[in-house]
């Protein structure tokens, strides 16, 4: 890590001096640009339950096949087995149909390291990322302003009333977007959930910097916009997010550093939870006059 005087520091898990100990941890989630410039990073892979790992999309029509998924919904919002991770995404097509409309969907995408009977293809890893590329989740062209929110939510939170809470904001989300063809706004926007949980609740909430240990979702909602005069209504979308959604996350407040919001209120605590103060402490040592900063950076005592 290179600090603000120009010297680089080399750290690991095995410090035993406490201030570099200290620095190591605040780097584990806590980092960020806080105390300095990371230029390398060493990582320890976990190791898969089975060798084979089966992946796979499944997609619903909303509202035509609701039923259907909220169905599905129920089946993994009690617990699934640590050998599955389901991620979900609610989302518009780009291309409207032939009455004009965009449809909207609901995707579960289904991860699973274990031994399954079925004969599956095989997919290499370019055929994914072209899979990806013909999506619009995470692309945006040049000339559109996005925006993230974020919450984490503990065990059991998406029920069938949180679902259709998710349904009906993304029905109600404002078409921001200019048709490329001079047809009407479309609706670029998304909600989605990253399933966590498992192995992350086996950590103490104060190992490293991240806090919500008991979360098991991650939810994220981006929408786009094409001309600045639309800011505020897509903020208000977000804000609408907010007010229905937040009361289901962890204590009321638990958002997602990777997702950075910087409209978020009290962001100190919904990053970092009872974490924050000590990494008070250690950015106090090692970046004492704030250097690295930015608007939501970790402050000096």
């Amino acid at each position: 890590m290179l600090e603000s005087s120009g010297h680089i520091l080399h750290l690991t898990k095995d410090e035993t001096d406490p201030d570099r100990k200290d620095l190591f941890w605040a780097l584990c989630g806590g980092g960020g640009g806080n105390f300095g410039i990371v230029t390398e990073f060493t990582l320890k892979l976990h190791k898969l339950i089975s060798p084979q790992i089966v992946s796979g999309e499944l997609i619903w029509q909303i509202p035509q096949q609701k039923e259907e998924y909220l169905e599905a919904m129920e089946y993994l919002n009690p617990e699934v087995p640590k050998e599955l991770c389901v991620d979900s995404f609610w989302a518009y097509e780009n291309e409207p149909n032939e009455k004009g409309q965009q449809q909207l969907l609901a995707y579960m995408t289904v991860i699973y390291n274990s031994e399954m009977d079925d004969e599956l293809e095989s997919m290499y890893w370019f055929q994914w990322e072209q899979k990806e590329a013909k999506s619009n989740f995470g692309h945006s062209d040049n000339d559109i302003a996005t925006n993230h929110i974020s919450w984490i939510f503990g065990k059991r939170a998406i029920t069938t009333k949180v679902t259709n809470k998710i349904i009906d904001l993304m029905q109600t989300a404002p078409a921001l977007v200019k048709d490329p063809e001079g047809g009407p706004n479309r609706k670029q926007c998304h909600l989605l959930w990253d399933h966590m949980g498992g192995k992350t609740e086996t950590i103490a909430p104060d190992a490293t910097p991240f806090y919500w240990r008991n979360g098991e979702y991650v939810m994220n909602a981006k929408i786009s916009w094409s001309d600045n005069s639309q800011e505020e209504e897509a903020l208000q979308w977000q804000q609408k997010c907010k007010d229905i959604l937040t009361p289901y996350t962890l204590e009321g407040k638990a958002s997602y550093l990777n997702y950075i919001d910087e409209n978020l209120k009290n962001w100190q605590y919904a990053y970092y939870g009872k974490n924050y103060d000590r990494l008070r402490r250690i950015k106090s040592r090692w970046d004492p006059d704030n250097f690295f900063h930015f608007k939501q950076s970790i402050e000096p005592e």
